[in-house]
């Protein structure tokens, strides 16, 4: 969330460091690929900062530490499923094949997931149908005036990590 608003990036940036410059008109997020600017559809003021500090195993070795209490915000993550995979969606047998999958991780992991309750996971899908056309957007694709199982499926993993 940024100033009140979503800002879907895609799970190709999931667990990244970004850097989110906040302007009276759109908030500007540098990626690993570029910046990318967002519609602002708040006027909420920016007036508190959260950001969590890197795990570990992210950091430089020499700045790593092991106290329990250094990641205060560290989360859960998302079903293990690559972007790649979704992008290749095309069927209810192939969102099946994909939703097989998300089980048997979450079976194998079952507190790893951000959302691994039912009742998290359902506020999280509704979060991720809603914010599907500002991440086409975001990412210049244009958004679908029918459903696809692509997007079902993407909506699908977005909701196992979605915070």
């Amino acid at each position: 969330m940024v100033v009140g608003q979503t800002v879907a990036l895609g799970r190709v940036h999931a667990g990244k460091t970004v850097t989110i410059d906040v302007t009276d008109t759109e908030p500007a997020v540098t990626v690993d690929d570029g910046v990318r600017t967002v519609r602002r559809t708040t006027h909420q003021p920016v007036r508190n900062i959260k950001a969590g500090r890197p795990s570990n195993d992210r950091l430089p070795l020499q700045d790593r530490h092991d106290d329990p209490m250094s990641n205060a915000y560290e989360t859960g993550r998302f079903a293990n499923i690559h972007p790649e995979e979704v992008d290749q969606v095309t069927t209810n047998t192939d969102a099946a094949e994909i939703v097989a999958r998300m089980l048997t991780d979450l079976r194998a992991h079952p507190t790893e997931w951000e959302n691994h309750t039912l009742e998290r996971f359902l506020d999280a899908l509704e979060s991720s149908l809603r914010a599907l056309p500002w991440l086409y957007r975001n990412r210049g694709d244009d958004f679908p005036d029918l459903p696809t199982w692509k997007q079902f499926t993407e909506a699908l993993v977005m909701a196992t990590g979605r915070e």
